[in-house]
């Protein structure tokens, strides 16, 4: 059976686009298809087989110290039904000693078939920084319908700026990779004189106006993500945004990808009632 790597199979020989792959991760750009490079094992790739997969074989390693917070079988996109396992040492939202915030080690496991003990492809983990993030979210789920099921992760960022990296995570045609989209308007293009963001965007199960109490399951087949942030003024506290309007984006589940449906500037009363929407793509 082949191992899939962010640059194409490992039993298949180098081609051109696979040497220029390993190039552009040492150079930490990436044109195309977003390769995985939440995976600490990712730069052992370009090194060679031996060092990833030495670099793989110490994450499992350390994982099994860890108990089992989650885990799936995942048919992906090639046909190959894998296991998949999330492993946590500590509580989800850390725990505190003293003063300080002990916070979880997290593990996240891809292995090359279905079998427990089958050799990992994939691994994540937050081991080198624990108190700066670790995942939110995991679960396999087929977001496009196309009956192969997408391995979907949120790697959260702690503080409250609202960052995080989100990866629907497929194996095909050899290669390892993250779900491209939605793309971000520019501020430029959507703000006002004097108008900044300064947060992240935030996933959202339903749109603007829609309660999360009836919105339904946030990730599911054929339901679009939202995304949202709030616009701030000059000036603005961090916590205090004044100028009643938000952003929203939808991303819609399309054929291996994120597309980018509507881009919305919602007006909002004091009350957070919505009271007009501005449409600024569709």
């Amino acid at each position: 059976m082949s191992t899939p790597g962010i640059c194409g199979n490992w039993e298949t020989a180098d081609s051109a686009s696979r040497a220029e792959c390993r190039r552009s991760l040492t150079r930490g750009t990436f044109p195309g298809s977003q390769p995985v490079l939440q995976g600490d094992c990712a730069f052992a790739e370009t090194v060679g087989l031996d060092a990833l997969r030495a670099c793989l074989a110490r994450s499992d390693s350390s994982a099994s110290a860890c108990p089992v917070a989650g885990a799936w079988r995942v048919r992906q996109p090639d046909g190959v039904t894998r296991a998949a396992e999330w492993r946590r040492c500590g509580t989800q939202g850390g725990e505190y000693a003293g003063d300080s915030i002990v916070s979880p080690l997290h593990f996240l496991l891809l292995r090359r078939d279905s079998l427990a003990n089958s050799p990992l492809i994939f691994s994540y983990s937050n081991l080198a920084e624990p108190g700066a993030g670790g995942l939110d979210t995991v679960l396999a789920v087929d977001f496009d319908g196309d009956g192969a099921d997408e391995l979907f992760y949120i790697d959260q960022v702690y503080g409250t700026g609202a960052m995080f990296e989100p990866c629907a995570l497929s194996v095909a045609a050899g290669r390892l990779r993250c779900w491209n989209g939605p793309e971000f308007p520019s501020g430029s293009a959507v703000l006002g004189r004097g108008e900044l963001l300064y947060k992240g965007w935030i996933q959202m199960a339903g749109g603007p106006g829609e309660a999360r109490e009836t919105a339904g399951p946030m990730f599911a087949t054929g339901r679009s993500i939202w995304y949202f942030t709030p616009v701030y003024r000059d000036g603005d506290a961090n916590c205090c945004p004044t100028s009643g309007a938000t952003l929203w984006v939808e991303a819609r589940p399309r054929n291996g990808r994120f597309e980018t449906g509507l881009v919305l500037r919602v007006r909002e009363d004091s009350s957070q009632v919505v009271t007009g929407v501005d449409t600024l793509h569709r």
